[in-house]
C-alpha cells in the first residue's frame, strides 16, 4: 500500500472538454454506446423455447404455447428456414408446424424437455413423446 502514493503522483488526469473531443472521438463513443445498448437488449430478448406464461412474455417471437410445461415461446405456422437462428421448424403429427429450439443433447434443453430427433432431421427441445 505504501507504493500506491508515489505511483499515483505520476499520473496526470486531464479534464475532458468539448474542445478536446473531435468528431472521430465522438463518433467512436456513440458507436460504442450503441453497441452496448444493442447487446443489452439482445441479452434480454426472449428466444424460442423460453418459459412463458403469456404471449406478451415472448416478445417478437409471438406465441406462448401454454399447453407445454411451463409455457414455450414459439411461432406457428412456420416453414423450413423461417424460424429464428436458434430454432427449427417442426411439423407435428397433427400437421401443425412450430418453431422449436434447436439442440444437440438433452443438456441444451430446459428442465422438463428433452432433445428429440423423431420428427425430422434436426434435433429440437420438446416434451418427451
Amino acid at each position: 500500500m505504501a507504493l500506491a502514493g508515489p505511483l499515483l503522483r505520476n499520473i496526470s488526469v486531464y479534464p475532458m472538454t468539448s474542445a478536446s473531443l473531435n468528431k472521430s472521438t465522438l463518433r467512436a463513443l456513440l458507436m460504442a454506446t450503441l453497441m452496448l445498448v444493442t447487446m443489452l437488449a439482445a441479452a434480454c430478448s426472449p428466444e424460442v423455447g423460453d418459459e412463458c406464461g403469456s404471449s406478451q412474455e415472448c416478445g417478437t417471437i409471438g406465441l406462448c404455447d401454454t399447453a407445454s410445461p411451463g409455457g414455450y415461446c414459439t411461432q406457428t405456422p412456420c416453414e423450413t428456414n423461417s424460424c429464428p437462428i436458434e430454432a427449427v421448424c417442426v411439423e407435428f403429427e397433427n400437421e401443425q408446424t412450430y418453431c422449436m429450439k434447436r439442440c444437440s443433447a438433452n443438456g441444451d434443453c430446459r428442465s422438463g424437455y428433452i432433445c428429440r430427433d423423431d420428427l425430422g432431421p434436426v434435433k429440437f427441445c420438446g416434451v418427451a413423446p
